[in-house]
């Protein structure tokens, strides 16, 4: 009689268990969540870079950008390239982020420009405590705009 009730027990436990697993799996898809939070990661690693380190990174598309096109104001252009930079990160974030899901709505696409805009939050705070970085409010601004721009052609794109 106990082992009955013991098996009845667990095989209760069980199905629940699945059902709830098959139905994430019917609503998410593991592999495009599995990619953004690599990038996530990876976007934490270029923020954990010193500023020195972060700028040679920088500098040396720049150098290669001057071969191609000879420009003056070399300070300028390294400018728009980490600022370039910071946009892609999170223009990429927001494409990842958005087919995490796999039925698109206007309510999942705010849920995420809200994931991409806290994250792009969390990353300025952290440079907060990497030597030689400064947060910026700014940055945050680009990161969740290049976001929204990620998110929205991919909504509007699928829905063509």
């Amino acid at each position: 009689m106990f082992i009955q009730y013991l098996v009845f027990v667990e095989s209760f436990q069980i199905i629940p268990l699945l059902s709830q697993e098959e139905t994430l799996l019917k609503k998410f898809n593991p592999a495009i969540i599995l990619c953004t939070l690599v990038w996530m990661g990876l976007i934490f690693f270029f923020s954990m870079q010193s500023s020195i380190q972060s700028s040679s990174q920088s500098m040396s598309i720049v150098e290669f950008l001057q071969l191609i096109l000879p420009l003056k104001n070399i300070d300028f252009l390294h400018f728009i390239i980490r600022k370039m930079a910071h946009a892609f990160e999170y223009f990429v974030l927001g494409i990842l982020a958005y087919h995490c899901k796999k039925e698109k709505s206007e309510k999942w696409a705010g849920i995420v420009l809200l994931i991409c805009f806290l994250y792009a939050c969390s990353d300025e705070f952290h440079q907060c405590f990497i030597p030689l970085r400064n947060p910026s409010v700014y940055d945050v601004i680009l990161d969740g705009i290049s976001s929204l721009i990620g998110i929205v052609l991919c909504h509007k794109i699928l829905k063509f």
